[in-house]
């Protein structure tokens, strides 16, 4: 998790709601001078970094402990200062993450981008499933949001802070990793608002700077193509493979098959 003071109260409410579900919550602090009095009631799961310890992380702070879990495997989940989490956030999405056999990255707010995409917030016909909507059944995507990431450590292995190359964009650079390691990423069937916005999304000046910085993500979303369902189905296919190589009657190839349109190659 990274915050910033402008969100200090709605980071108390972030860590009330899932301390109690988690065990350990690394927290990279954007622009504090010092931990705030107020983190002492969690002071027991917490590992805080202040950013003069590590400048110029920003969002890419959500990813220091990638280096601690080569040794340490675990549930990993990304989430954000400005987002409220029910209660059964994390039950319920270890219990998709079973499901997929620990082969997939899952979130709440997921984007498809078209298979040829020229930019990220500039593509043409994007659809993006926000978190605080509706989702009827599980979807595969192209980008997760890493403010309601999960996945399993082990399925992040080679992925280091370094490949996060500049600040505002990781969302792109996780799923254009995943993307050349062939993982599917898949956004989970909810209900609205089970996930909500906290504060004023106008406020939110990261997320204006990202929608704006469209050159940077477009030269990196132009290379990594295709996007879309091409990727999807090689990501699908390549984790279909790896999980049969463990067990031949793995459900897993069907349950990602499920999730493919049969007429993918008409929607874009």
């Amino acid at each position: 998790l990274c915050a910033i003071p402008e969100r200090a109260e709605q980071l108390q409410q972030v860590l009330t709601a899932l301390a109690p579900q988690v065990h350990r919550i690394h927290l990279y602090l954007d622009r504090y001078p010092e931990a705030p009095a107020f983190l002492e009631p969690w002071r027991p799961k917490l590992q805080v970094v202040l950013s003069h310890e590590q400048p110029g992380l920003r969002d890419n702070g959500k990813f220091l402990p990638l280096a601690a879990l080569s040794e340490q495997p675990c549930w990993l989940f990304t989430v954000d200062d400005d987002i409220a989490y029910p209660p059964d956030y994390v039950a319920a999405l270890l219990k998709r993450l079973e499901h997929y056999g620990r082969q997939a990255v899952l979130g709440v707010h997921g984007v498809l981008l078209p298979e040829q995409a020229e930019g990220y917030f500039s593509a043409r016909y994007r659809k993006v499933h926000g978190f605080s909507k509706a989702l009827e059944a599980d979807a595969l995507v192209n980008v997760i949001g890493t403010g309601t990431m999960a996945c399993h450590s082990s399925l992040l292995a080679g992925l280091t802070l370094e490949h996060f190359k500049q600040p505002g964009m990781a969302d792109l650079f996780l799923a254009s990793w995943c993307h050349q390691q062939q993982i599917p990423m898949i956004a989970i069937a909810r209900h609205t608002g089970w996930l909500e916005q906290l504060g004023n999304p106008d406020d939110d000046s990261l997320w204006a700077e990202f929608a704006q910085a469209d050159p940077a993500q477009a030269a990196l979303v132009r290379a990594h193509r295709p996007w879309g369902y091409a990727a999807i189905k090689d990501a699908v296919e390549a984790a279909s493979t790896r999980a049969r190589a463990e067990d031949p009657e793995s459900p897993l190839p069907e349950r990602l098959e499920a999730l493919v349109p049969v007429l993918w190659p008409c929607l874009w």
